[in-house]
């Protein structure tokens, strides 16, 4: 997924821009990390023998459900 998307995606689900040390607004790179680690074991699961191959739409959705999910889990810490 590109860096755009993910971004749209973590704004719209509560994550905020933060200052970086290049001076620009920007996500946290953890965020990047974790929504392309999410990508790749769901194409990894996708690509199992048996397993049921995740739609695009459908990646975005576990995507948005588990920065949601870190982000309650952050807030209730």
């Amino acid at each position: 997924m590109d860096i755009e998307k993910i971004k749209e995606l973590a704004l719209a689900n509560g994550f905020k821009l933060k200052e970086q040390a290049s001076g620009n607004m920007d996500l946290n790179a953890y965020v990047y990390d974790f929504a392309n680690a999410i990508e790749q074991a769901a194409k990894t699961q996708a690509d199992a023998p048996g397993q049921i191959t995740v739609t695009h739409e459908r990646l975005q959705e576990l995507i948005t459900i588990a920065v949601k999910t870190a982000l309650d889990e952050r807030e209730q810490k």
